[in-house]
């Protein structure tokens, strides 16, 4: 995965996107200014799919760079853990869908 120039990246400003505020330096994400307790795994996967707004990155993609080479395979980890990202970010701003699916293919992240 290459990271884009025109966005953040974590020692970068913050990224702002309507009430969606993550700020890199500090591993934190709020949104309407209440903090969004995410795990590790769930922080890695926002991450990467900011970093690269707008494009698709694969399963494969995802699960390497967030869990390692020896998971590209296990896509149940990766379905599993975008649905609860999915529910913590969604759910605190009704209407507006920050992760899209690219069926049977990846991720991306636009808003």
């Amino acid at each position: 995965i290459f990271k884009r120039k025109d966005l953040p990246d974590r020692l970068s400003e913050p990224l702002v996107v309507g009430e969606l505020y993550i700020d890199f330096a500090r591993r934190q994400v709020f949104i309407a200014n209440k903090p969004v307790e995410l795990t590790r795994i769930e922080y890695d996967l926002l991450y990467h799919l900011v970093i690269n707004k707008g494009q698709v990155l694969t399963h494969k993609q995802l699960l390497e760079k967030v869990w390692g080479p020896d998971y590209a395979g296990e896509t149940h980890y990766l379905w599993v853990n975008i649905s609860r990202l999915r529910k913590k970010l969604e759910s605190r701003q009704p209407g507006m869908q920050f992760i899209h699916t690219q069926q049977g293919i990846g991720y991306y992240f636009d808003a």
